[in-house]
């Protein structure tokens, strides 16, 4: 084998371990499906998330819905709270399902996927985050909604 081919081996080599080292996987990523009748009012979908390290966490909740959810908007309410820390937050979210023209903002084509960021949490130790999703819609059951879920990917120090 030629210097040069060895030489570019080594160079896709390099840049593919940087591209790989560089992206953040993430530490947890779930989703609850909701009933085939909608997602009730009462309903609430309850995650339970062991983190190991203590660091800074970002958090994205995840929606997938069909062609049969009827609003423009989602308002979701999100509980949080550590088990040791004893940190609590709700945050009440307004995801955009389309725009004011009525096309899709999601992504994909039978089935829409959407997501939105929450607040960046930091731990100082191993701890346990419980994250609650609760409907903050007045229609109950919302029809059309698949499945929520919570990905979380920890942040890289400087």
């Amino acid at each position: 084998m030629s210097r040069r081919r060895i030489s570019i081996l080594w160079g896709i080599t390099i840049i593919a371990t940087l591209i790989v080292s560089c992206s953040q996987l993430p530490v947890y990523s779930h989703f609850e499906s909701v009933g085939c009748e909608g997602w009730e009012r009462t309903d609430t979908l309850h995650f339970h998330i062991p983190l190991k390290d203590a660091g800074t966490y970002s958090l994205l909740l995840n929606l997938r819905t069909n062609s049969q959810y009827p609003y423009t908007q989602l308002v979701i309410v999100s509980r949080r709270r550590t088990q040791t820390d004893k940190f609590s937050k709700t945050d009440t979210l307004t995801i955009d399902i389309t725009d004011e023209k009525g096309n899709s903002k999601g992504e994909g084509l039978t089935i829409q996927n959407y997501s939105r960021e929450l607040p960046m949490l930091t731990i100082h130790h191993a701890d346990t985050l419980d994250i609650d999703l609760l409907s903050g819609m007045h229609r109950s059951p919302i029809p059309g909604i698949i499945d929520l879920g919570i990905t979380i990917e920890r942040q890289a120090t400087e």
